[in-house]
């Protein structure tokens, strides 16, 4: 597993962050880098992937052609992961390759910018709210929160504290905020998600940007200490980009 962040401005535009390294949920170890995430300006969309490697690119590859828009890929999606997913397990087995698709654009139907996610297991979730444990059915389309930063990973508070995501900086604009959640799962590496999956996250941070008509991504930061073959020590590299290293509290 890998993390995967969204923020949502519904007049204005959505922003997607994740990490990109890839690594053998059996040993831990790099196995390589690779981009979790498709920039599709032609459909006015952002999708995050966060598992098993490459269901992006069968997602993209066999995306149906009627597909156009942004409440196209919402509607398709269920049936198409469903599908994908089936051959996966076929193939590989059910058992340590569980996935997130999240997706985020500009819905024509509603008029604002949204978010959603979708995943291959029943998954289990806790209400912020009120702390309600709530189960969310595999293949069903969910809503990411259209306030602050949602994320793939719940992440441990006092890491979170320590990356300044928590008590951050007021300068902070949505990208910074992104990058940080993304390098506070980096320092998560090597520990149980709450489903008892094996989490990495690291190799560098990527950034888009989606509005109406135009989409960008960019590298913000990068870790080439973790190296191929190896597994990921938080300890090793920068945890932070420099413009936000001011902020971070290594003995939170």
């Amino acid at each position: 597993m890998s993390i995967v962040a969204v923020t949502i401005r519904p007049d204005d535009y959505v922003m997607m962050a994740c990490d990109g390294v890839c690594t053998d949920p059996a040993t831990g170890n790099v196995k390589g880098y690779v981009s979790k995430m498709h920039v599709m300006p032609d459909l006015g969309a952002l999708m995050g992937v966060t598992g098993f490697g490459g269901l992006g690119e069968a997602l993209r590859f066999h995306m149906p052609v009627h597909v156009a828009c942004f409440d196209d890929l919402l509607d398709a999606m269920p049936g198409l992961l469903a599908w994908a997913w089936g051959g996966i397990e076929t193939e590989f087995g059910p058992w340590a390759y569980r996935s997130c698709v999240s997706l985020a654009g500009w819905s024509d139907q509603r008029g604002k910018f949204e978010g959603w996610r979708i995943t291959t297991y029943d998954k289990d979730r806790v209400r912020a709210e009120t702390g309600e444990r709530a189960t969310v059915p595999a293949f069903t389309l969910g809503a990411i929160p259209g306030r602050g930063i949602w994320a793939t990973a719940g992440e441990d508070p006092a890491i979170l504290r320590r990356f300044g995501v928590i008590d951050g900086p007021d300068t902070d604009d949505d990208g910074d905020r992104l990058v940080r959640v993304i390098c506070a799962g980096r320092a998560e590496s090597g520990q149980a998600t709450e489903e008892g999956l094996p989490f990495n996250a690291g190799g560098f941070v990527q950034l888009a940007h989606l509005v109406r008509g135009h989409a960008q991504t960019w590298i913000t930061h990068r870790w080439p200490e973790d190296v191929i073959g190896r597994p990921i020590d938080p300890a090793r590299g920068q945890p932070l980009p420099d413009h936000l290293m001011a902020h971070y509290d290594a003995q939170a």
